[in-house]
């Protein structure tokens, strides 16, 4: 974005990195990719196309964003500190993350291979612990594939050299992934990573709102449009269906525009044995998740435990499996998974507001409040995390304090559901009923109703937030209500 004011010592360095994906460059620039160079009094946040990143952490460990130098995806930033170290042989940043641009525009089979051989160093790794030329290139497929490309291209400079990723590592460690790097720099022919491009540029507008930029199912199912994402979904099934992503992103489609989810879940269980079976895994993730918003619990188990089959330590599995065990009241077996999927996804603010929610189901208020603690630092305005901190204190027996968090959680977002019920259960315990049973009418009317859960979409994060989901644990709080 901003070669031109680069010196010509910075142009050369930043051409020597890009220069091994030199065949995928067009692809990038014609969907509009950017890769701006950050000067170093800027944050990462007053770089173009990053704004909505102030004040934003980082899933995997929870730092700031504006504390990192850089950032990969489809507006990718690089520090001019960076830069300047490849000139001595440090870090190339640069190739780093244009991997991760090139990655993202690779076609389904490109990237099934990609995945495949992650799963395969994943299984590699829990039997050696040396899997992986780093810590960091073990986090995710992404951070795997970026870094086989930087050691490709790295050679030690000499005997006390302690880089991890070097050529002479990639070579001892990963032959295999070296080679899928290889040949993916190789590649010539890239007609059919155009529409990838293209794809990924529509999917930007949708981050930012603009869900009429695409035709995708995503978006329009983001949009409401649930007859057309359903007739693009049942499309999509018809030309590939083996596609575990075609497969899951289908059934979300079908649930939003008002398919009762148990029949979305019994499809969905019936197509997993025609799907390829390296994207099952894909699939079962979804079953887990659906089993436990309707509270099956052996279903979810099973979806999940096929998830961690695949690789056993998957985040999502492990809270998907530690959420399952909650469901059942399995609290023993529960919160060790739920500890596990937390260290390994720190900044996931979802994940403390579950693990808060299970901890205050079991009576463990102390840690819950650890976790909603954390979760503020990661968001301050989560209508989500401030309900929970209001059922937390209708369990401690403060309903005039859930009555105050359950309004402000309410004044955050009041398309929580959660937040009018626990309002609603604050009211009634400080002798109420009536205006509790107003507050959570409009609750009961989309149950009565059957209306599907949707989307709505936070400007400040730049994100779709799915709403009114109402899994079973909220259903039974709602359900409390009634009781004497």
């Amino acid at each position: 974005v901003n070669w031109k004011s680069l010196s010509a010592r910075h142009q050369k360095r930043v051409a020597l990195s890009v220069e091994p994906w030199r065949n995928f460059l067009p692809v990038l620039l014609d969907g509009g990719c950017t890769h701006y160079v950050k000067p170093l009094y800027q944050l990462l946040s007053e770089t173009p196309g990053l704004e909505t990143l102030r004040d934003q952490r980082i899933s995997y460990d929870s730092r700031l964003w504006d504390d990192v130098r850089g950032a990969g995806g489809y507006n990718t930033v690089t520090g001019i500190e960076d830069v300047e170290r490849t000139i001595f042989d440090r870090y190339n940043t640069v190739l780093h993350e244009l991997t991760h641009q090139v990655h993202g525009v690779m076609t389904a089979d490109q990237g099934r291979e990609i995945q495949e051989h992650y799963r395969q160093a994943k299984e590699r790794d829990e039997a050696t612990k040396n899997g992986f030329l780093s810590r960091y290139a073990g986090g995710s497929v992404f951070e795997y594939f970026a870094e086989g490309a930087n050691a490709l291209q790295s050679r030690k400079r000499d005997a006390y050299d302690s880089r991890e990723e070097v050529y002479e590592r990639l070579e001892s460690m990963d032959p295999e992934l070296m080679s899928l790097v290889r040949r993916g720099m190789a590649i010539t022919d890239v007609e059919p990573n155009y529409p990838i491009a293209y794809v990924n540029a529509g999917q930007d507008q949708v981050g930012k709102g603009k869900v009429d930029a695409g035709a995708l199912i995503g978006a329009r199912t983001l949009k409401g449009d649930g007859a057309t994402a359903s007739e693009l979904a049942t499309r999509a099934i018809r030309i590939y269906p083996a596609s575990g992503s075609v497969r899951t992103t289908a059934a979300d489609a079908f649930w939003r525009a008002g398919r009762p989810l148990a029949q979305v879940l019994d499809d969905l269980k019936e197509a997993r044995s025609t799907v390829r079976e390296e994207d099952r895994y894909l699939v079962d993730g979804a079953i887990g998740s659906y089993a436990w918003n309707l509270g099956l619990v052996d279903d979810a188990l099973t979806g999940y435990n096929a998830l961690l089959g695949y690789q056993s330590d998957s985040p999502e599995g492990l809270w998907g499996k530690a959420a399952a065990l909650a469901l059942a009241e399995r609290w023993d077996e529960a919160f060790p998974l739920y500890e596990q999927a937390v260290r390994l996804r720190t900044g996931v603010l979802s994940l403390r507001c579950d693990v808060a929610r299970d901890l205050i189901r079991a009576g463990r208020l102390d840690e819950a409040a650890a976790h909603l603690d954390e979760a503020r630092l990661l968001e301050a305005e989560n209508p989500i995390a401030e309900a929970l901190r209001g059922w937390a204190s209708l369990a401690a027996g403060q309903p005039q304090e859930a009555l105050e968090h359950a309004r402000q959680a309410r004044a955050f977002g009041d398309w929580c559901d959660l937040a009018r019920i626990v309002e609603a259960h604050a009211l009634k315990a400080t002798g109420d009923p009536a205006a509790a049973a107003r507050e959570v009418e409009p609750v009961r009317a989309r149950l009565r109703g059957n209306e599907p859960p949707g989307y709505i979409y936070l400007p400040k994060l730049a994100t779709w937030q799915s709403i009114h989901e109402l899994p079973l644990v909220e259903r039974k709080l709602l359900e409390a209500l009634d009781r004497p």
